[in-house]
């Protein structure tokens, strides 16, 4: 196959795009890409290189908060606790993983599930 594949975005369905969005700015730090409808049906987001996309369930093939998430980041412990000062819902406290990563998870307003980790330095 000579077809080369260049990025992937995933697509969350929300309940509420504009609801969502506004999470997603307001407690992770992404910013506004471009916005569908008034009020938005569909909302694009980026943060440095990781780029999504909300959808919200009327204008999508099935129901809101089915989604799972990882985010490779430069650090977690930190990001952790500006999650924890917004009040976003944590499903796993930070640690260091057998699999060589350090991660915690949590959910979104309509329970998509996201995982934010690094991999883990030599002896760290």
């Amino acid at each position: 196959m000579t077809t080369k594949f260049i990025c992937s975005t995933p697509i969350l369905i929300v309940n509420d795009a504009a609801k969502a969005r506004d999470f997603y700015v307001n407690k992770l730090g992404f910013e506004v890409s471009f916005e569908w409808g008034e009020p938005p049906i569909y909302v694009g987001l980026h943060k440095d290189g990781v780029e999504i996309h909300l959808n919200s369930a009327s204008n999508a093939p099935h129901e809101a908060g089915r989604g799972e998430l990882s985010i490779s980041t430069d650090e977690v412990d930190q990001l952790y606790e500006q999650c924890v000062q917004h009040g976003v819902e944590i499903m796993i406290a930070p640690g260091n993983r057998e699999y060589g990563m350090r991660d915690f998870g949590i959910k979104d307003l309509d329970g998509n599930a996201i995982n934010f980790g690094c991999e883990l330095q030599d002896g760290n």
